[in-house]
């Protein structure tokens, strides 16, 4: 699945044709509130909409091909299966006595109205720009479903597109979408019987867990490692130590960089160096970008925050939802590659208590007072979407995730391990610094990475 955003997107022209839901009934008010994720989103989103009367920006979106022109009642039923397995995806959000409260739909209410005759698209560019405006007005988290379906007609090839608020979804979410929508359709298309499938927890059980009290002693070593990081780092939530072009307090336009580092052979022997070190690949990678940054007139080492998966029980594990938080991380190059990758393993399992700690509390002061750097905050992510789609690379799938291009004033970094190999996502100020120093990172990066095949 490649890692990329909506300004690189390239999409075939085809037929462009959308689904629509009719006005549902009033749904229910939920007495659990939005996870911490959730909040900070829904508040900057909500704050939007009061201002510019349009609720929109925060989405993410997949795209995958399906062989042969779209069969329209087919993907119907299939989104709407979809829909009515994952309850995240049935949530809308409003303000309340200041606020933000959910409403839950029932599956019978979720309906869709199939789409008529394709509007045709007929350039990679108009098909980028139809997307866009339908992603923003359709994913919007106060109206109920805050979903894009869509697609591309093609006779031979076409794309299927979906895109949600990110209130609903993170990116392994995506991922599970795009395989359970591809097999599910592809059942019906062939007159099989649709994959019979385990019921999911639901997202809201895992909000309810989140947001309950924890026991003192599951969270007391985590905060302690919050508390250290924070004071280490002068009670500041970090940024990345190279220049970028913009002053605290300013932002520019987001620029992305998407690029493949290593090839499916060039990965496995690179994770099997990894291992031989004592690491695991993204311990590897962590050096690998330490040694760069380092080479670039950075520091030895990097203090970061590292997006974690929150599936701790089984049945959140196939669920959508943004099942994630964030531990405190400092990383380095070590020695040499080994030296580093070895250090950098045992760093990442001495962080991890912290991930048990509801971001919640860390933001709220319990692990002391502290202020953010920038407006983003810099980080460094890894996922292996072979635990999804399985180890070799299904190259007709073509899946993709997209993000929304905004602005940025840190650079952000998304490691992704799929059948094809490993792939880096830089999200960066467009600025010509920090496109300079995002282009020497990369080069310094494969250079790291040659040096251990």
């Amino acid at each position: 699945m490649l890692v990329t955003t909506i300004d690189l997107v390239e999409l075939e022209p085809g037929g462009y044709l959308q689904w629509q839901s009719p006005p549902p009934p009033p749904g229910l008010l939920s007495d659990i509130p939005p996870s911490v994720n959730q909040n900070f989103h829904l508040s900057h989103a909500l704050k939007d909409s009061e201002e510019t009367e349009t609720c929109s920006g925060g989405w993410l979106a997949a795209t995958f091909d399906v062989p042969g022109p779209i069969l329209v009642d087919a993907l119907t039923e299939s989104f709407t299966a979809l829909m009515r397995r994952h309850e995240s995806l049935r949530c809308s959000f409003e303000k309340t006595d200041g606020k933000i409260v959910r409403r839950v739909y029932p599956d019978h209410d979720v309906a869709f109205v199939a789409p008529g005759a394709p509007v045709l698209v007929r350039s990679a560019e108009d098909a980028q720009a139809a997307l866009r405006h339908s992603l923003s007005s359709a994913c919007d988290p106060t109206r109920f479903p805050a979903v894009l379906f869509a697609a591309l007609d093609r006779p031979e090839t076409s794309t299927v597109v979906c895109g949600f608020d990110h209130s609903a979804v993170d990116m392994l979410s995506l991922a599970l979408i795009v395989r359970e929508l591809r097999d599910d359709y592809s059942a019906r298309v062939a007159g099989r019987a649709t994959p019979e499938l385990a019921p999911v927890g639901s997202f809201l059980e895992y909000c309810a867990y989140e947001t309950g009290q924890h026991p003192p002693s599951q969270t007391r070593l985590g905060l302690e490692i919050w508390r250290e990081f924070l004071a280490s780092q002068g009670g500041v939530f970090p940024g990345f130590p190279l220049d970028l072009g913009v002053s605290p307090g300013e932002v520019a336009a987001q620029r992305t960089a998407v690029f493949q580092l290593l090839d499916s052979a060039e990965a496995d022997a690179f994770e099997a160096i990894c291992e031989s070190h004592e690491g695991k690949i993204f311990s590897g990678e962590l050096t690998a970008l330490a040694t760069a940054v380092r080479e670039l007139g950075g520091p030895d080492q990097i203090a970061t925050l590292t997006p974690i998966s929150t599936r701790i029980r089984p049945e959140w594990a196939e669920a959508v939802g943004w099942f994630v938080t964030n531990i405190p991380l400092v990383f380095g190059c070590g020695a040499d590659f080994a030296d580093g990758t070895r250090q950098n393993r045992a760093s990442f399992r001495a962080a991890l208590p912290a991930a048990k700690v509801p971001i919640g509390q860390v933001i709220s002061g319990q692990a002391g007072p502290f202020s953010f750097a920038r407006k983003d905050v810099s980080m460094v992510s890894h996922i292996d979407y072979r635990r999804v789609f399985g180890p070799k690379p299904d190259l007709a799938l073509r899946a993709t995730h997209i993000s929304n291009a905004t602005v940025a004033d840190d650079a952000q970094f998304w490691f992704s391990r799929t059948g094809e190999g490993l792939w880096l996502r830089v999200r960066h100020p467009d600025t010509a610094i920090a496109s300079a120093t995002i282009g020497q990172l990369r080069e310094r990066l494969g250079e790291v990475l040659g040096k251990q095949l």
